[in-house]
């Protein structure tokens, strides 16, 4: 399920959830029994205006709709991470389990390029 958030005709933000029978649904979803946020991005001059919280609700009120009582996210330990980690906590995500560690494999033009994040899980009742 994706959420688009719009100025007018231009899109301002977005978001996603994955349910468990999503190919890319988590360990960490799987282990916290909810489906999890993924891909939440919002252009940088709307940053700090709401966008990224209306987001965030619409993905919630989406999942409450069909069936979840909880949603996750997992989110990087890094301090780029920071606004990221204060908003999700600010809308009542509480630390599940973490820190871990995020891994996949980037195709280049080289060759292969594994990549990887320190990260933790969030959950929130909803």
């Amino acid at each position: 399920m994706q959420v688009v958030a719009w100025d007018g005709e231009v899109p301002v933000g977005r978001g996603m959830a994955l349910f468990p029978e999503h190919e890319e649904y988590s360990a960490s979803a799987t282990r916290e029994g909810c489906p999890e946020v993924r891909d939440v991005f919002v252009v940088s001059e709307r940053r700090r205006s709401g966008v990224a919280t209306a987001v965030m609700r619409a993905i919630e009120d989406a999942s409450r709709a069909n069936g979840w009582s909880r949603i996750g996210l997992a989110v990087a330990t890094s301090q780029d991470a920071e606004p990221a980690r204060r908003l999700y906590e600010a809308l009542g995500y509480r630390h599940a389990h973490g820190p871990f560690i995020s891994s996949t494999t980037l195709a280049g033009d080289d060759g292969r390029l594994p990549v990887g994040s320190p990260m933790t899980y969030l959950v929130k009742e909803c």
